[in-house]
Parts: structure tokens; sequence; C-alpha cells
């Protein structure tokens, strides 16, 4: 069970006073995939993860530290969009 993701989800879900069908319309997912993660039965991917922060307006990292504390097998891809010269550096 993914339990600390799942209470922060619902947690972030009801301070912004939105509902779980609401959430699901903003990431075109179903209501019952919203319930599913608040329930601790699922993790989202990493697009998912993004989605939600900014519906939600918290910082992405919060939601992945939760994610990677409720599930020790949870990989987790990290992307970087920008680059600050023409010299790119691949980090393990």
């Amino acid at each position: 069970m993914n339990m600390l993701f799942a209470d922060i989800l619902k947690k972030l879900r009801e301070k912004k006073g939105l509902s779980q069908n609401e959430i699901a319309k903003r990431i075109y997912v179903t209501r019952a995939t919203i319930s599913r993660w608040e329930n601790g039965n699922r993790l989202p991917d990493a697009a998912m993860i993004t989605r939600l922060s900014e519906v939600l307006g918290v910082d992405v990292n919060v939601l992945f530290h939760a994610a990677a504390q409720s599930d020790e097998n949870l990989i987790v891809i990290m992307v970087e969009t920008t680059r600050s010269s023409s010299t790119e550096v691949c980090r393990s």
C-alpha cells in the first residue's frame, strides 16, 4: 500500500477544495483513478505526478518525495527540460 502518497494527495486535494472528479477532469483521467491513488492501491507515473502538482499548486518534489517514500520499488525517471549550455552531461 502507498499510504504516504495517498494521504498527502487527499489532503492537498481537500485543501484546494476540489473533488476527485474535478481533479480527474483537469488531468484527463477517471475519478476511479484518483480514488485508487487516494486509497493507496496505485501510484501515478511521473507525468501524472507533474500534472497533479500543477493542479494542486504544490512543488512537484513534494509529490515525488511522497511517492518515493510510499513504494520501495518505485522507479522515477527525471528529465531535465532546459539546458544551461550546449554540452550535455549524463549523470547516473
